[in-house]
C-alpha cells in the first residue's frame, strides 16, 4: 500500500532506534496528508482532526502516545492539544520545514497495520445504509480508472509554485491509480463522500471507465433550487402566517421582472386568501437556472464580470453563502443581502425560519433532500430499473459515460416532477 510522507522527513536520522516502527511513523504522516484532503480541516488554523481511537486501532495502543510524542517533541507536528468527547478530536499539522516540502510516496509494509486497514474499510462498508442504491456506487466506484500520466502533467503545470495544492492534487490522482479509495457516507445527511466528490473540479476531465470519458449530470443552481423543496414543506405542514410585502407589487413592474411576470397568477404559494408571487419567481428563475443572473443583473454587476468564470464562481458561493448559510441577525448586514431580501421578502422570511434555532441546520437540511432525491430516489430507482449501469454520484450531480446521459436525465426530471413537481434545468458537461 502507497502512503504519503513529506520528502524530507528522515526517519532512520531523526528515530534510530525506532527503526522497527518506521511505519507507524509513516502512517500519521500520512493520516495529516489524508484528512487535509477528505476530512474537515480548520481553513484558519490548518489543524486537521485525527481521531485518536481510530490512530490507537491502526498503529497499536501500547504505541499510539509514543509516536505521537515522539513526532511532536521533535518539531515535526504540532497539535491544538483540544478535543470534546464526542464531538471534536485533537487537532495536528505538520511543521516547517516538513510542511512546505514536496510529499513522496512509500510501501506501508506493516502487516498488521495492512490488516487492520482493510478490516476498518470493510467495517466502514458494512455499516452503510441499506438500500440497493449504496453498494451500487461503492462497487461503481472501483470501476473508475484515471489517465494518471495527463492528470499529473496538468498538476505540475498549474501548480508547482503551490506545494499545499500540488501535494494534495497528486495524492488525489495516486489514490485513485492505486484503488485505494475512500467512502464514506455521512451519518445525518446520508451524503457519500468519495475521492471522487473531494477531486478538484478540473482533475475530473481526466476520469475514466472502461476507457471512457466522462460527462457529469449537472442540476443548475443546485442548492438555490433544492430550498424549493423546503419552500413546499413549509407552505405544506407550517400553517405559514405571512403577510405579503405591499412593495413587492412595485417589485413585479420592475425591469428585471418584466420578462417574467407573465409565469406570475395563483399557485400553490398561497394561504389564507395571498398568494406569495416572490416565492414563484424563486422558483422560476432556479428552475431555469438563472437565478445567479438575475442577482448580479439587480445587483447590477458589470457585463464583462457577468461572463467571467471565475468570478461568478466566487459570486455564487459568497451570496449564497450570505443568504443560506450565515447567523439570521447578520445576514443582510451588506447591501447585497438587503437588496435580496427586498425582491424575496417571503423567500427570505421562510430561509429565517429554518435558521431560527440553529443556522447551521439549514445547509444540513439541504443536504438531506439532496441526499434522498439524487441518491434514495434517482440511484435507487436506476439501481433497481439498470442495475449494471455506470455512475456515481458528486452529491447534486451524476457522473457518468455519455451514454447514459439521455436515461438518467429522464430520471431525473421525472423523480423531481413525481416527488415534488419541479422541473430543474440539467446542464452536460
Amino acid at each position: 500500500m502507497r502512503i504519503f510522507i513529506p520528502s524530507n522527513f528522515n526517519f532512520e536520522e531523526m528515530f534510530p532506534k525506532q527503526l522497527l516502527h518506521k511505519d507507524k511513523y509513516c502512517y500519521v504522516l500520512h493520516k495529516i496528508y489524508e484528512e487535509r484532503i477528505f476530512g474537515r480541516a480548520n481553513k484558519q488554523s490548518q489543524f486537521v482532526n485525527l481521531k485518536s481511537e481510530y490512530l490507537r486501532y491502526i498503529i497499536g495502543r501500547w504505541y499510539y502516545k509514543t509516536v505521537i510524542d515522539n513526532l511532536i517533541q521533535f518539531k515535526i507536528i504540532e497539535t491544538d492539544n483540544h478535543y470534546i468527547v464526542g464531538e471534536k478530536s485533537k487537532g495536528y499539522k505538520l511543521l516547517e520545514p516538513f510542511s512546505e516540502s514536496k510529499n513522496k510516496a512509500v510501501e506501508l509494509k506493516d502487516e498488521s497495520i495492512l490488516l487492520r486497514i482493510a478490516k476498518h474499510k470493510k467495517t466502514k462498508l458494512t455499516n452503510n445504509p441499506p438500500g440497493a442504491e449504496y453498494k451500487m456506487l461503492y462497487d461503481n466506484l472501483y470501476k473508475i480508472e484515471i489517465d494518471g500520466k495527463n492528470a499529473i502533467r496538468y498538476v505540475k503545470k498549474y501548480f508547482s509554485n503551490d506545494i499545499k495544492k500540488l501535494n494534495s492534487y497528486l495524492m488525489s490522482i495516486k489514490f485513485i491509480q492505486d484503488k485505494n479509495f475512500h467512502w464514506t457516507v455521512d451519518d445525518v445527511s446520508q451524503r457519500v463522500h468519495t475521492d471522487i466528490t473531494t477531486l478538484f473540479r478540473k482533475i475530473r476531465k481526466y476520469l475514466r471507465y472502461d476507457g471512457r470519458s466522462l460527462v457529469n449530470i449537472d442540476i443548475c443552481n443546485s442548492q438555490p433550487f433544492l430550498f424549493n423543496i423546503l419552500i413546499r414543506k413549509f407552505f405544506e405542514t407550517k400553517s405559514p402566517q405571512l403577510k405579503t410585502n405591499v412593495e413587492f407589487s412595485k417589485i413585479l413592474r420592475n425591469k428585471f421582472c418584466k420578462n417574467r411576470l407573465r409565469y406570475l397568477g395563483e399557485g400553490i404559494y398561497s394561504y389564507d386568501g395571498q398568494t406569495f408571487n416572490d416565492v414563484m419567481l424563486y422558483e422560476i428563475l432556479t428552475s431555469e437556472g438563472s437565478f445567479y443572473e438575475y442577482l448580479m443583473e439587480i445587483l447590477d454587476v458589470d457585463e464583462h464580470l457577468r461572463q467571467d468564470k471565475d468570478f461568478r464562481g466566487v459570486f455564487k458561493k459568497q451570496v449564497f453563502g450570505r443568504i443560506f448559510f450565515c447567523k439570521n441577525n447578520n445576514n443582510y448586514v451588506r447591501d447585497e443581502m438587503k437588496i435580496f431580501k427586498w425582491f424575496f421578502p417571503t423567500v427570505s422570511t421562510i430561509i429565517e425560519y429554518y435558521k431560527k434555532d440553529d443556522y447551521t441546520e439549514l445547509p444540513i437540511n439541504l443536504q438531506k433532500e439532496e441526499s434522498k432525491i439524487m441518491i434514495n430516489d434517482v440511484c435507487g430507482r436506476i439501481a433497481q430499473e439498470r442495475p449494471h449501469m455506470f455512475l456515481t454520484t458528486i452529491h447534486d450531480s451524476i457522473l457518468t459515460i455519455e451514454n447514459n446521459t439521455e436515461y438518467i436525465s429522464h430520471v431525473i426530471l421525472n423523480e423531481f416532477k413525481k416527488k415534488f413537481n419541479l422541473q430543474p434545468k440539467l446542464k452536460i458537461e
